[in-house]
């Protein structure tokens, strides 16, 4: 009986965590807002996932509110594709949430990879 308890102090929190992820990631590809940003920052973090080095990346879009900053985390070539946007200072898509703008998914990640959204 009390592995019962252990699995379910250690599963319940785990499965809610993911059923959100999930919830904020579809809400995000369903009603998300595309828009034109910069990046303006991309820096390595001391985490690799998957032997997969892992960055930060910052950048800057514009909304109907004005100017936004959000930051996502990327992995591997992705990153080292941003390094390369931020020095270049390309043009980025970015898909935002419109209910929290902090939520966002850089749109060329979509197709090669996986990215982490902040918010």
């Amino acid at each position: 009986m009390q592995n019962f308890w252990v699995g379910a102090l250690v599963g319940l929190p785990m499965c809610f965590f993911s059923i959100r992820y999930r919830y904020i990631n579809g809400r995000l590809l369903r009603h998300g807002i595309v828009a034109n940003g910069i990046v303006e920052e991309v820096e390595k973090t001391s985490v690799k996932v998957n032997d997969q080095q892992q960055y930060r990346m910052r950048f800057r879009f514009e909304t109907n509110a004005g100017s936004q900053v959000a930051v996502c985390n990327v992995y591997g070539q992705l990153g080292r594709e941003a390094r390369r946007l931020a020095e270049t200072n390309e043009a980025v898509r970015v898909l935002y949430d419109p209910r929290n703008a902090r939520r966002v998914l850089w749109a060329g990640s979509l197709l090669t990879g996986s990215v982490w959204h902040g918010g």
